[in-house]
């Protein structure tokens, strides 16, 4: 009680449009693009005077001046891992990023799927891809594998040596890519994996429109399209089957089709297709098809 008439108190010393800001943030749970319509201003105006009004509020609020407002680093661990002969400062510049990347995504993802972290998420960055291959028993990995998850902790290749087949910032949206695949995990982990990559990949948009269309052409044009069956191949023709492609497209369709509820309920309930779609599996995928080939 003390600690709500204090905050109370506080608040009407602050401008109405912080007032109206803060409110909307931590008790309506409003994300940074919903209070920029409410409120009719820019995201990067309401996040800037929410930075400020926050400031404002913690010394208005004395005793409860310590009072801790959940960050990134609250959500988020990185740890360096291997040998490494990069310097602090390159590696301080890389934590920032990945926090910065992060920051962006974190809340915006778990948001749209409801849901809160079950426990603090941990980035172990390794030197480069052999040390990275090595550490999680893929030695023959292929160079396009660049991070994995296992339990809460996310393993990536270090963004200074991504090698051939990434540059610093696919590492960085490829990290917004792990974590996205393991909230759908914490979430359910019944989950299959053409949900799991899909969201995955939607939520980074690692790969542009241009490069899915050009890359499945082919195999929409031979209508070699993988069932959802075929998507949870869990070898690494999963990527010269277009698995990684073809999953975003899935989730792009449902999202499009029946809405961000319905991908909602699929992650819960991923066999319970006629609750969530009213149809069969075989007729979503008929839908689907369909759908890929306007």
């Amino acid at each position: 009680m003390d600690i709500r008439i204090d905050i109370g108190s506080a608040l009407q010393k602050l401008d109405e449009i912080d007032q109206e800001i803060i409110a909307l943030r931590f008790f309506v749970d409003c994300t940074l693009p919903e209070i920029s319509k409410i409120v009719g201003r820019r995201e990067s105006a309401v996040k800037n005077r929410l930075y400020r009004a926050l400031q404002k509020l913690k010394k208005e609020l004395k005793e409860w001046g310590d009072i801790a407002i959940m960050s990134i680093q609250d959500l988020i661990s990185i740890v360096n891992k291997g040998e490494s002969h990069d310097t602090n400062d390159r590696t301080k510049k890389v934590h920032q990023d990945l926090f910065d990347e992060l920051n962006h995504s974190v809340e915006r993802v778990s948001t749209k799927y409801k849901h809160q972290p079950s426990q603090k998420v941990v980035i172990e960055i390794y030197p480069d891809l052999p040390t990275f291959h090595e550490a999680v028993g893929e030695t023959d990995a292929p160079n396009w594998f660049m991070g994995t998850y296992e339990g809460h902790i996310l393993k990536i290749v270090s963004p200074l040596n991504p090698g051939p087949e990434h540059t610093y910032q696919s590492i960085l949206k490829g990290t917004v890519h792990l974590f996205a695949m393991w909230l759908i995990s914490d979430i359910n982990p019944a989950a299959p994996k053409w949900i799991r990559q899909g969201i995955g990949g939607y939520e980074a948009k690692q790969m542009s429109q241009d490069f899915i269309k050009g890359s499945t052409e082919d195999n929409i044009r031979n209508q070699s399209i993988p069932s959802f069956d075929e998507l949870n191949n869990d070898t690494w023709d999963f990527e010269t089957m277009k698995g990684f492609q073809f999953s975003y497209l899935m989730v792009e369709f449902v999202i499009e089709r029946y809405g961000i509820e319905a991908l909602n309920k699929l992650i819960r309930s991923p066999q319970d297709f006629e609750g969530v779609f009213q149809c069969s599996e075989s007729e979503l995928h008929e839908q689907w098809v369909e759908y890929i080939n306007l």
